[in-house]
């Protein structure tokens, strides 16, 4: 099945910003995070850094949703559910596929769509572009800030349903247009 005609809702262009003003944003909440971040085991705090240095040196080749990517990869490598770069907020600026996802066990299912494609409702969930489910949800898992298994869960639907997430982790070829596999 096809999708076309993503929703997107930004406030903020991300896009005007420089180089220097998102390596200027990168140090501002490296400082933040290693001035007030309560979790970090030494271990954690010396990789967090070198992450960080890593993301500093790679902003300049990188797209806008890339750069969006790895901030908010950074985060979740602080493992705290509560410390995170939204990917879901407008500010992020990603569209959304018109459909809802849930998971029921193991099976990811289509819980919501808008009138055009009500033939899906319920439907599962098999692929997206040529990659299983199983395969996506792990490229995700290094992009979602979650304390436990059960939000790696909970989150992965709606990121599954971004297609410049999809983009970024090597999924969708572009944003324009995602193929979903789906059985009833």
């Amino acid at each position: 099945m096809m999708f076309v005609g993503c929703q997107g809702n930004s406030q903020v262009d991300l896009s005007k910003l420089s180089t220097g003003q998102w390596q200027l944003d990168l140090e501002y909440l490296t400082n933040k995070v290693e001035s007030k971040y309560a979790g970090f085991t030494p271990d954690l705090k010396i990789r967090f850094k070198e992450e960080a240095g890593k993301l500093r040196t790679a902003i300049p080749s990188l797209s806008v949703n890339q750069r969006i990517m790895e901030f908010a990869k950074l985060m979740a490598m602080l493992n705290d559910g509560h410390t995170e770069i939204s990917l879901v907020g407008v500010e992020a600026n990603f569209n959304r596929l018109p459909i809802i996802l849930y998971y029921f066990g193991n099976d990811l299912r289509i819980v919501a769509t808008n009138h055009d494609q009500m033939s899906l409702l319920g439907s599962r969930v098999l692929k997206v572009e040529d990659q299983s489910i199983v395969e996506i949800f792990e490229k995700l898992k290094p992009y979602m800030n979650c304390d436990n298994e059960v939000e790696y869960i909970t989150t992965a639907p709606t990121l599954m349903i971004m297609p410049e997430v999809l983009e970024v982790i090597g999924v969708a070829k572009n944003t324009t247009r995602v193929t979903i596999t789906v059985a009833s």
